[in-house]
């Protein structure tokens, strides 16, 4: 019997975010009679580490010092020789850095590099230089959206050829559909009266959620029934945002849940999904709330306007726009019959396009094509 294509996944840390889900997703759900999935973290462990390693993936983290680690390199690469990689897929142009000289070194059969978006970029010209530089060695660049492959292919220059988008899939069967939202609200601390605006996301700047908090004030003012926001998450604001909130006199009506694990027994107790961010690649999490169909409401940013057609499978409203937020929100508060219209086509718009089955299939035709175009020796 043929070895199994050893594919090793690196990231920057084990923590629940966009990135870090998709590749264990990846890693979890690959033909294992083909394949042989293994993660790495640059930085540090996390909550999702756990479950890989329950179904018995290996994850490794490195520890990586702040600033340029140097040393990283070797480590990576006396990584990849111990577990014989032939594949090294990373997730962010900073992964990049790292573990393409050290699959190199290791002679790892191929490269193939993930990004999720293109904000990063635009902000840090250190990052461009890095992808633009090292981009000619990898095998190929998967984009999660055709916004995301615009900007590398059109505006960072990088190869039409070597740039390919594959869309972020879910596992409908994990984020199935309910109707019973009310038994599920205990979790979140709301109850079952309520109508709960849910989010899940890093506590960080581009998740904008200090918009989404100020809006949900508004809408507190007139809501026409009992209204919670729970937000699924942590991260550097966890602090300042609890602060906005008491500083708005809405703290009872806020639950700040934290990182979880648990999210598909959390997001039926959604009765509305917001996303703010005023900038994304393909979120997961909003596939995910689509999945269950749950109706949404998200900043036109990134890929989302592909996803969503406004007030067809969800409503979209610009970034950083208070007001606009609070009125898609107290519109779904008040329309029972939109709410279910919406999040009814959400779901059928997730199982047409966004499904588990075909991301797989396209990722693991990459890695079929990046071996047989590999530029490295073989990792025996």
């Amino acid at each position: 019997m043929a070895r199994r294509v050893r594919i090793m996944q690196v990231g920057y840390s084990f923590e629940i975010g966009g990135s870090e889900k998709l590749a264990a997703t990846i890693s979890a759900h690959l033909d294992q009679r083909r394949f042989a999935p293994s993660l790495c973290a640059l930085t540090m462990d996390g909550p999702l580490s756990s479950d890989l390693r329950s179904r018995g993936i290996a994850c490794h983290v490195m520890g990586r010092r702040r600033g340029l680690d140097a040393a990283l390199v070797m480590r990576l690469c006396r990584l990849f020789r111990r577990e014989r990689v032939d594949i090294v897929q990373t997730h962010h142009a900073g992964q990049l850095l790292y573990a393409l000289p050290a699959a190199r070194l290791a002679r790892v059969r191929a490269v193939v590099h993930t990004e999720h978006e293109q904000f990063s970029l635009q902000s840090n010209p250190r990052l461009r230089l890095t992808l633009r530089v090292l981009a000619r060695l990898v095998s190929r660049i998967v984009c999660v959206g055709d916004d995301v492959a615009a900007y590398l292919a059109d505006t960072m220059g990088l190869s039409h050829e070597k740039v390919q988008v594959i869309r972020n899939g879910i596992d409908t069967t994990a984020f199935a559909v309910t109707s019973d939202a009310a038994r599920h609200k205990d979790r979140l601390g709301c109850a079952a009266s309520d109508f709960v605006f849910g989010n899940v996301s890093r506590l960080n700047p581009v998740k904008d959620h200090a918009s989404l908090i100020r809006a949900f004030s508004r809408l507190t003012r007139n809501a026409a029934g009992p209204a919670k926001l729970a937000l699924i998450g942590d991260g550097e604001l966890r602090q300042e945002l609890k602060a906005l909130v008491s500083s708005l006199g809405i703290a009872e009506f806020v639950r700040f849940l934290g990182a979880r694990t648990d999210v598909p027994s959390l997001l039926p107790g959604f009765d509305a999904f917001v996303l703010s961010s005023y900038n994304e690649g393909l979120p997961l999490a909003l596939l995910e709330a689509m999945s269950c169909a749950r109706p949404v409401v998200a900043t036109s940013v990134g890929s989302i306007p592909s996803v969503i057609t406004h007030r067809v499978n969800g409503l979209l409203v610009p970034p950083k726009d208070t007001n606009a937020l609070a009125a898609a929100m107290s519109e779904l508060l008040a329309d029972a019959a939109l709410c279910k219209r919406v999040g009814r086509e959400a779901r059928n718009t997730v199982e047409r396009t966004f499904s588990l089955d075909a991301m797989m299939r396209r990722y693991e035709a990459v890695y079929d094509a990046a071996l047989a175009n590999g530029r490295h020796g073989s990792a025996e």
